[in-house]
Formats: C-alpha cells, sequence, structure tokens
C-alpha cells in the first residue's frame, strides 16, 4: 500500500473542517477515533489528492461525519442517512451491494463504501463531461438521481477545491510526505 497521503495528514485535514452540530460539545477523543478511523480507509483507498479531497467533502456535505453515522447508527443521526436507505460518511446507498452485505460501520464497509463512491463518482464524470459545467460537477451529481445542472454540485465541487488546498499545505508542513 502506497498512500497518497498518510492517515496522519488526512486526519488533521479532517479535524480542521468543520464538525457536526451533534458533535460540537462530545469526547474529543470519540471524535478524533471515528475521524481516524475514516482517515485510515480514504488513505488506503484514495488514488491522489482529488479523490481524497472528494471523500472527504461529499462526507462533510452528506453527513458532516456526524458520529451516529460514523458509528453505523443513522438511526440516532439527525440526517438519518436518506431516511435510512444509506449509510455511511459518503451517503452509500444498497447499490453498493458489497458495502451493505458487511456490518454498517465496520471498516470492511466503509472500504467497499469508499470504493463505490470513487467509482460512481468516476462514471458519472466521465457520462456528464459534456452535460455539467465540469466533470467534477457531474461527479458529483452522478451519485444520486439528479440532472447534470444540479445546484447543490456547485458547494461540493468548492469544498473539493478548498480542501486540496489544505492537504497541500499540510503535507508540505508534514516531514513524513
Amino acid at each position: 500500500m502506497n498512500p497518497v497521503f498518510t492517515v496522519a495528514v488526512i486526519l488533521e485535514a479532517l479535524l480542521l473542517r468543520p464538525p457536526a452540530d451533534a458533535d460540537r460539545h462530545g469526547p474529543k477523543e470519540v471524535h478524533v477515533e471515528l475521524l481516524r478511523r475514516e482517515a485510515e480507509v480514504i488513505a488506503e483507498i484514495a488514488t491522489s489528492r482529488r479523490e481524497v479531497a472528494i471523500l472527504m467533502a461529499l462526507a462533510e456535505h452528506e453527513t458532516h461525519n456526524e458520529h451516529a453515522v460514523l458509528e453505523g447508527h443513522c438511526e440516532r443521526s439527525r440526517w438519518r442517512c436518506d431516511n435510512l436507505h444509506a449509510r455511511g460518511p459518503w451517503s452509500v446507498h444498497s447499490w453498493c451491494r458489497r458495502a451493505w452485505a458487511l456490518p454498517d460501520g465496520s471498516q470492511e464497509a466503509r472500504r467497499e463504501e469508499a470504493r463505490c463512491v470513487l467509482n460512481q463518482f468516476w462514471g458519472g464524470a466521465r457520462r456528464g463531461r459534456e452535460h455539467a459545467l465540469t466533470p467534477l460537477h457531474a461527479g458529483f451529481a452522478s451519485l444520486g438521481p439528479r440532472p447534470w445542472q444540479w445546484p447543490g454540485a456547485d458547494k461540493r465541487v468548492q469544498t473539493v477545491h478548498q480542501i486540496e488546498q489544505l492537504l497541500a499545505r499540510l503535507a508540505a508542513a508534514s516531514p513524513a510526505l
């Protein structure tokens, strides 16, 4: 395994992003541990800075990395994971059969969720590149039943760019990468 970014850099970036409202006053140790597990998956699955940023941005917009979701308990989440039709930080639906066959909240399920999201994202980016503002916009639109011109994609693309800049700064300051 040759990660694009170390777990430490990704974790630091996750911790610098705004936490879910429900988790602002919770135990910091729990917050760090749950995000560390997410950072491990992202470091293992992402093949570029852009993919790290896509996964981070999607989780931020879909579930805000809320503790209940990261623990596999969407029923306790403020966001309820698309009325319990999705799971995980990236709101993966049952079309990702490999992830849904694994225990919700497990690292194994999280890895499959990340793989499914990136496969779906890049497939949509290719299919919609001529219809959406950019391939990134198309990728985000393709993650749900949305038109190529879906307005919500723009916020997610902006977040991807912000996270890419953050990752570059953190990587430059990190002796490990």
